[in-house]
């Protein structure tokens, strides 16, 4: 389930104009592994120490970016499903989401917020991995077809290299090649994520009076 929050933080952190993991230092380190040299930082004429930053396929346009918000304020969802995303837009940003509105965002709301907007190489790579989370993540799953979630996964891993730059990859992201590994030797996510167990920790906080 923190899988999922946090790969869902570095894809809205790559996408937004005002994102960390889009910066000049992250163009300065493809120039310096000597990738993509269409997004390396280019010198405006005459003035060496200012930089120009290509627009990268993967961030949002300032339209694309109000178009992104503005289906996040309009959405809404039956009552129980999840929180209400308009209340966490705050200056063109997601702020105080939980782990489970992350979950439904990754697999649900994303693919449709952005079928407009971006490149379609970049679409469709987030289209399947969303698709990937929500295989691993139902309650039933067929385990004759196992080999082909995992080989599915290691090539949507392989697309989000060549999608986004080196700084979208941490240990997290990583996880999930061990999460689709872990269905085949545990079973179901559905029987072993702690959404439950938070819920209940909820109702217990309420009966306590005295916090000190």
């Amino acid at each position: 389930m923190h899988v999922e929050k946090n790969i869902a933080e570095n894809i809205l952190m790559t996408f937004l104009r005002d994102g960390l993991k889009d910066s000049l230092n992250v163009h300065l380190d493809m120039k310096d592994m000597g990738i993509r040299p269409n997004l390396w930082p280019q010198e405006i004429q005459g003035n060496q120490n200012k930089l120009i930053l290509p627009m990268p396929p993967y961030s949002f346009t300032k339209k694309e970016e109000n178009e992104f918000f503005e289906f996040i304020q309009r959405i809404k969802v039956p009552t129980g499903y999840s929180t209400s995303l308009q209340k966490h837009v705050l200056s063109k940003k997601l702020l105080g989401m939980k782990t489970h509105d992350y979950h439904v965002f990754l697999q649900q709301l994303l693919p449709l917020s952005i079928r407009h907007s971006l490149s379609e190489s970049v679409r469709s790579t987030i289209m399947r991995l969303s698709l990937v989370f929500r295989k691993v993540c139902a309650k039933e799953i067929d385990m004759s077809k196992w080999n082909s979630l995992y080989e599915e996964t290691i090539l949507v891993m392989c697309l989000l290299e060549k999608t986004f730059p080196p700084s979208f990859f941490d240990i997290t992201t990583h996880l999930l090649i061990h999460v689709v590994e872990q269905v085949k030797i545990c079973g179901p996510v559905s029987l072993r994520w702690m959404y439950p167990f938070e819920r209940n920790m909820k109702v217990l906080k309420q009966y306590v009076k005295n916090k000190a």
